[in-house]
């Protein structure tokens, strides 16, 4: 974000002495401020010229707000360092959490694999019920939309 806000400045900010050195492209840009000026009536309006101060107020409000949000940010993550143990103890622990859930989700994919498997089993049937029916001439109502 601040690297985007250097860029920025320094594409749009008109040029300016830092210690009293004359401006390379001033004249440029006096001569695109004056065009502007001396614009046509028929012509659309050219946008107005970069508002250096105000456009460094509300970025600078903006980076400021990113820095408290990255400030909370850091002071919610644990303060204490664990021993090492402790860390290898904690990814044993959700290692195995990780293997239970793991086979919890293995026999719930296997159940709904069978549900579906039933479900074209019966569909199949019912729709091969209802093709013998239409070719010996009985007329059935559709079936109801699903849902």
């Amino acid at each position: 974000m601040f690297f985007d806000f250097v860029g920025i400045l320094q594409r749009d900010a008109p040029p300016m002495s830092v210690a009293g050195e004359p401006i390379v492209g001033a004249a440029k840009h006096q001569q695109q401020q004056q065009q502007q000026q001396a614009q046509p009536a028929g012509q659309p309006p050219q946008p107005p010229d970069f508002d250096v101060e105000q456009t460094t107020q509300l970025m600078a409000a903006q980076l400021i707000a990113q820095f408290k949000v990255t400030e909370a940010l850091i002071k919610a993550l644990p303060q204490e360092a664990a021993p090492p143990a402790a860390h290898s103890d904690r990814i044993r622990a959700l290692q195995q959490e990780h293997a239970e859930v793991s086979a919890q989700l293995d026999a719930a994919a296997r159940e709904a694999e069978e549900q579906l498997a039933e479900l074209q089993r019966l569909f199949a049937v019912l729709a091969g019920q209802r093709l013998r029916d239409a070719q010996n001439g009985l007329v059935l109502p559709p079936l109801p939309p699903a849902g």
